[in-house]
């Protein structure tokens, strides 16, 4: 009895597919009959909007765990760095995405900034704050840009391009004045060095990324003394 099950489970299995039901066509068998929808209920599914230029919208799942809905253009646009952007649009991209860090929804110039960000998220070591750190996951980068030396960027009022320095081809770096708003009757400066890069080979070859990105006078005492390794 167990042999002649194990026979017929071969057979079927060399068949690739089920065994042919008793009394019906082989050819017959299996076929579904699509299901008519009722033109009421197709209403409730829901279905991407699209903008008046055909433009459809999308969820797009943040690092920052929120969920927003954009246009591809729109996600293009605001997040992504561009080829047509030079060194200086890069760093001014950046810079008015932090000045409005809100803006559509909170820490959306942190996530610009991430986007910008030119490390490797494996590496553990990353100094792209001028000291150690593991950026691989975008909320340790957002909390960084909450503390003491790297707030004033958030919301600030102005921002001066300072001196520069050609590196290299593809290396430069630019230092820039952050001016915060009037609180409490006292305004804070604060100046900054951007380290940008340009790919060279692959898909963003020609493209502008931040390096890095350091605070003047930054010694981390806010830590107390204690390496940051995991913020």
């Amino acid at each position: 009895m167990l042999g002649t099950a194990l026979k017929l489970e071969v057979k079927h299995v060399r068949g690739c597919g089920a065994a042919p039901r008793p009394g019906i066509h082989p050819s017959k068998q299996w076929r579904h009959k699509p299901v008519a929808r009722d033109s009421s209920s197709s209403s409730s599914t829901p279905s991407p909007s699209s903008s008046q230029d055909g433009d459809v919208e999308k969820l797009v799942f943040l690092g920052s765990g929120d969920v927003v809905s954009m246009t591809s253009r729109q996600r293009k646009k605001e997040l992504w760095p561009e080829l047509i952007y030079s060194r200086e649009d890069a760093i001014m991209r950046q810079l008015e995405a932090l000045k409005n860090n809100n803006e559509p929804y909170v820490d959306h110039g942190v996530e610009v900034l991430y986007r910008f960000a030119d490390f490797d998220p494996f590496n553990p070591r990353c100094k792209y704050f001028g000291r150690q750190f593991d950026l691989g996951q975008f909320e340790r980068f957002r909390r960084i840009m909450h503390t003491p030396p790297y707030a004033p960027l958030l919301g600030h009022e102005s921002a001066v391009m300072l001196s520069s320095l050609q590196v290299s081809e593809r290396v430069f770096k630019q230092r820039v004045l952050i001016q915060t708003p009037d609180r409490g009757g006292e305004k804070e400066e604060k100046v900054y060095e951007f380290t940008m890069a340009q790919r060279l080979g692959g898909v963003y070859c020609g493209y502008w990324f931040t390096q890095s990105l350091v605070a003047d006078d930054n010694d981390w005492g806010f830590m107390a003394g204690a390496p940051p390794r995991r913020l």
